[in-house]
């Protein structure tokens, strides 16, 4: 599916998604109409499951979402 019918559908059922897609965050930062998603850009290293899970729980739980603006890269 091609970004635009992705970033649409997304915003139809989410307030906030995350991508390691760093052309789809770019886009979507570009937008001028952008609708009431929150697109993230994760940045957690990319490692094996048992290590990633908490530490992405972790930058979860403790970040402030209100300093990160659509398309941003996370955390």
């Amino acid at each position: 599916m091609d970004n635009g019918t992705l970033y649409r559908q997304v915003a139809k059922d989410y307030d906030l998604c995350f991508t390691r897609d760093a052309g789809f965050a770019h886009k979507v930062r570009q937008m001028r109409n952008q609708l009431q998603v929150k697109i993230l850009r994760v940045m957690v290293p990319q490692q094996c499951v048992e290590l990633f899970v908490p530490a992405f729980i972790e930058a979860f739980q403790t970040s402030d979402w209100a300093r990160y603006s659509n398309g941003a890269d996370w955390p």
